[in-house]
Parts: structure tokens; sequence; C-alpha cells
């Protein structure tokens, strides 16, 4: 699964949910529910660091795009859950650069293990994310502009 989806369903969960740390464990709990859902992933010998590259800085400009239309109040929420979404991948950068997952064995594999990945579904995933972005965006901006209205 995209970071950037795994991103706009933590600021939609975050939104939702009566505190950051609940937000939080939820963002996480979201994204290995998302990983069983069959989504792209490259072959193991495949060059996927383009598109990860391309995907975390979208990720990257979807959290600002999150956090500039989230009303003030709902900030802390919609952000921690955000990062429990992401933080469950911490693993492939940190592989990548420094050779190691920050996470226990147990917790790896058992990542692994849920994925349903195939390298033909980049397109649908891509796809996934516009619409996840879309409605993130405006249910994010809506309830703004319906804080904003209660104000006198």
């Amino acid at each position: 699964m995209l970071v950037t989806t795994h991103v706009f369903v933590g600021a939609l969960i975050g939104l939702a949910m009566p505190n950051p740390v609940s937000a939080f464990a939820a963002g996480a709990s979201s994204h290995l529910a998302l990983d069983a859902v069959p989504h792209w992933g490259p072959l193991p010998e495949a060059d996927w660091y383009p598109v990860a590259r391309a995907d975390g800085l979208a990720g990257l400009s979807s959290i600002l795009t999150c956090a500039v239309v989230t009303p003030r109040r709902r900030l802390p929420g919609v952000l921690a859950g955000i990062a429990g979404s992401a933080v469950v991948d911490m693993d492939k950068p940190m592989g990548y650069w420094f050779g190691r997952s920050p996470w226990p064995g147990w917790f790896d594999r058992f990542h692994v293990w849920v994925q349903r990945e195939a390298p033909t579904r980049l397109p649908r995933d891509v796809a996934v994310c516009a619409v996840v972005g879309g409605v993130t965006v405006a249910v994010l901006w809506l309830s703004g502009r319906q804080a904003r209205a209660r104000c006198p």
C-alpha cells in the first residue's frame, strides 16, 4: 500500500478519535488492516526506490495539506493518526538506508506475512490513493468550515 494512502486514512481516523493516543493506536492498526488488502508491491529484485521516493514526497505533501485544512483543535489527533498509520512502514527506509529495521523481528515477520502485494497493482493503488485523498481533504476542510461556522 502506498504510504500516501496510509497518511490519508490516518488523518480520517485521527479526526474521528477522541484523543491523540487513541488516534495513534488506531492509525497503526489501520496500517496493518490496509496492508491485508491486495495492493502494489514490487518483485523482490525490482528497483522499487523510484516509486518509494515519489510516494514519500507525495506523503509528505499530503501531511502538509491535511495539516493546513484541519481545524486547529483537531490537529493533534489528525497528526497522531497520520503518524500511527505511517510509522509501521519505517522498516523500509531504515532497511534501505541503514540496513536494519527499527522493529523487532517478530513484528517484521508479521508485517511481511499480512502483505498482499503484486507488481501489477500500481495503477489501481494510485487511483485509490487519489480518491481517498480527495475524500480526506474534503472531509477535513468541511469539518473546519463547520467549526468556523459555529464560532460567532
